[in-house]
């Protein structure tokens, strides 16, 4: 699927493209530009482009397991799409940049199992970006679990949750931080469920569940939390 932006409207994705594509779920989507909700660093006048609003509309309806988008760098990252409040679609979003410059000359895709291999200039194999998709496969570092209405901060190292909510986000009747004592289901597209120790002898823990995560990201060390400063 296109997605250029041009001054020419016979150029630009429309409204008869996204009906051209259809409504069937699809496995894989090409396109110029990658969904609203994406990995990478694009050009902010492209982020409210019609054409970009098109392909996302488009990308929406047909829920593709894998997207390919051309951007300014190279990104792996797999992220949860919510079509309601307990229903989502998981998606790998891979976006390649220009040939020429980053060193990236070729992506190699297995069409029965969707795996991607990464070809330099050179011709060797390319390491993809880290993506981690479920905190059970790790044992250490700093992450935030972005959900459809708040940031959770599960710290492994020191063994701590911290919840950020959003402005529409629930309130908890709990403490929203604390030292953690167990946590299930982190993973892309899932509800987690964490329990923190209690301090109160007549309390034995507490818990939370989360709303559907839509992406899982590394935090360094003394990085702060975007948007957490507007947050009452």
């Amino acid at each position: 699927m296109g997605g250029g932006e041009s001054e020419r409207d016979n150029q630009r994705v429309d409204d008869r493209d996204v009906e051209a594509i259809g409504r069937g779920y699809a496995d894989v989507l090409f396109t110029h530009l990658p969904p609203l909700e994406r990995p990478g660093s694009m050009d902010q006048e492209y982020v409210d482009a019609p054409s970009q609003a098109e392909v996302h509309r488009a990308f929406l309806a047909i829920r593709p397991r894998l997207l390919l988008a051309a951007d300014a760098a190279f990104g792996v990252k797999t992220l949860a799409y919510a079509t309601g409040l307990r229903t989502c679609f998981v998606c790998r979003v891979v976006t390649l940049p220009p040939v020429g410059g980053t060193g990236m000359a070729a992506a190699i895709l297995n069409t029965e199992t969707l795996e991607l291999e990464f070809i330099d200039d050179r011709g060797s194999m390319m390491e993809a970006p880290e993506d981690v998709t479920d905190l059970t496969t790790q044992t250490t570092g700093r992450w935030v679990l972005r959900t459809q209405s708040s940031r959770h901060i599960i710290d492994l190292d020191n063994g701590t949750w911290e919840r950020i909510p959003g402005p529409n986000a629930l309130r908890y009747g709990a403490p929203t931080s604390g030292r953690l004592r167990t946590f299930e289901d982190c993973a892309v597209g899932q509800r987690a469920f964490i329990t923190t120790r209690s301090t109160d002898p007549l309390v034995d823990y507490y818990w939370a569940r989360t709303t559907l995560i839509l992406s899982i990201d590394r935090l360094d060390d003394g990085e702060p939390i975007e948007g957490v400063g507007d947050v009452r």
